[in-house]
């Protein structure tokens, strides 16, 4: 496994990227966007934070060629369960034309401080013909 860093190649003191834009892992079988997460998450909403993330995903995806569509799992790492049911609305909006596998971690804390969610998409490579 090897990595690329996206965007900011400065990694922050907590292993990734301190504007939220996460890293891209190309592991066997497809890649990974990691760490994405809202860039400054100090005195938003959960729902905020959460619409950011996606953003920053977004992002990362169009960066490598890809779209949501292309997403075949997403990892949620909550550290605010109680709070976690505002950000079903845009859950909903974002992926309401794929369904993706879901899966959802409740952690202590998110190793950036005062972010609430973060999220993992797994794209599975193209299978390729020989």
């Amino acid at each position: 496994m090897h990595f690329l860093n996206m965007v900011n190649p400065a990694q922050s003191q907590y292993g990734a990227h301190s504007s939220g834009i996460g890293r891209v892992e190309h592991v066997s079988g497809g890649l990974r966007l990691t760490g994405l997460r809202s860039g400054a998450p100090e005195g938003q909403s959960m729902a905020e934070q959460c619409q950011e993330a996606l953003d920053h995903g977004l992002a990362a995806l169009r960066a490598q060629g890809l779209s949501l569509s292309d997403v075949t799992r997403v990892v949620y790492l909550i550290a605010n369960a109680a709070e976690f049911h505002t950000c079903a609305p845009i859950l909903r909006h974002m992926f309401s034309s794929i369904a993706p596998s879901v899966t959802l971690i409740w952690v202590k804390a998110l190793p950036a401080p005062h972010a609430d969610i973060e999220f993992e998409f797994c794209i599975e490579a193209d299978e390729q013909a020989d």
